[in-house]
């Protein structure tokens, strides 16, 4: 949209196309702004102790979606509350599953108990916590 941006450009093109507004024509050409529909069935995953996140696996991100429904079912897929690098509370959101079926739902959920150490949280890392 910006044409190609010299080096170390990129950023200020980028933003001074979301700051004039000529980026809104992506949004349009792709239906427009709108908000999400939701999934029949959600569950969240929450934090099993505090401390940081350390370790998120790209893989396990992808076949637990994949269960969930996406990309074949709109509204399901995975909605994650946390990032890299992020200190967390136990009991704090990681993310939602959000599935059209039931079934998909048990399906994420089985995945999720034998992949528990796919996403890691640390307790104390460089005496930080």
């Amino acid at each position: 949209m910006g044409g190609p941006a010299q080096a170390k450009q990129g950023f200020k093109m980028a933003q001074n196309l979301l700051q004039s507004g000529a980026a809104w024509y992506i949004c349009k050409a792709q239906g427009g702004m709108r908000t999400p529909g939701t999934a029949p069935f959600t569950h969240t995953v929450n934090a099993s102790k505090s401390g940081m996140v350390t370790f998120i696996n790209n893989h396990f991100v992808s076949k637990l979606a994949k269960l969930a429904g996406a990309p074949s079912a709109p509204r399901a897929g995975l909605d994650f509350h946390i990032h890299l690098g992020q200190n967390i509370l136990k009991g704090e959101p990681l993310f939602d599953i959000h599935t059209k079926t039931q079934g998909e739902l048990t399906y994420a959920l089985d995945f999720l108990q034998t992949h528990l150490d796919d996403i890691r949280i640390e307790e104390e890392v460089l005496g930080y916590l």
